[in-house]
């Protein structure tokens, strides 16, 4: 147990977030160009333990780039990571997001248009709020804010490349997709040149890796 907080919601996240990331960060290196990201599936009993691309762009741009140094990757800079991004999601646990990411990205990625046009009819949903109530499913709102968080993570980068990713489902959330590890670092050329410094970012530990 990292702790128990009491008293406002907004108080309460502030110190418990605080709390997770100084458990959960690391020393990392001098901030890198380009970081590349292996990314986990959705745990906790999912039917499909690969996990969801919506599940996927949170953990490799807001979980899991965490270091007590700073951030990994420079403001401009690239991430390249590594997942399926196959629509596929764990409905009786995900449904929400299952239609946020079918109905909602095809339409808007901005979070400002989405929470005016979509998150109140999500929120004021009976199937959703009975799926969550009666059910296991996430409230509606998680997906919502998780997706605003995936933005402003992206904002501050260049670009966001999926290796061997669904190219519709990159696209879909605003990022790009290459066949290979070399063909992403060639589209990342463009913003941070032909010698990056690179941070390769594997089983929880960031290490150095020049690219020759």
């Amino acid at each position: 147990m990292l702790g128990v907080w009491a008293g406002e919601p907004a108080e309460v996240d502030a110190a418990a977030s605080s709390r997770w990331r100084s458990a959960h960060s690391v020393q990392g290196p001098a901030t890198a160009d380009v970081l590349t990201v292996g990314v986990w599936g959705q745990g906790s009993g999912a039917s499909d333990l690969v996990g969801d691309p919506l599940t996927a762009a949170h953990n490799a741009l807001v979980e899991q780039p965490l270091s007590a140094g700073g951030p990994l990757v420079r403001d401009g800079g690239v991430v390249i990571a590594f997942h399926p991004l196959k629509p596929r999601f764990a409905t009786s646990v995900h449904g929400a997001s299952a239609d946020f990411f079918a109905e909602v990205l095809v339409t808007a990625t901005d979070p400002a248009v989405i929470h005016d046009c979509w998150q109140d009819a999500f929120t004021e949903d009976d199937w959703y709020m009975g799926m969550y109530r009666q059910g296991r499913a996430y409230h509606p709102l998680w997906v919502f804010h998780r997706w605003y968080r995936t933005v402003a993570a992206a904002a501050r980068l260049s670009d966001v490349i999926w290796v061997a990713a669904d190219r519709q489902s990159a696209a879909r959330m605003g990022f790009r997709a290459a066949s290979t590890f070399a063909d992403a670092l060639e589209i990342a050329a463009g913003a941070v040149g032909r010698t990056p410094a690179v941070t390769m970012l594997h089983g929880g530990l960031p290490m150095v890796v020049q690219v020759p």
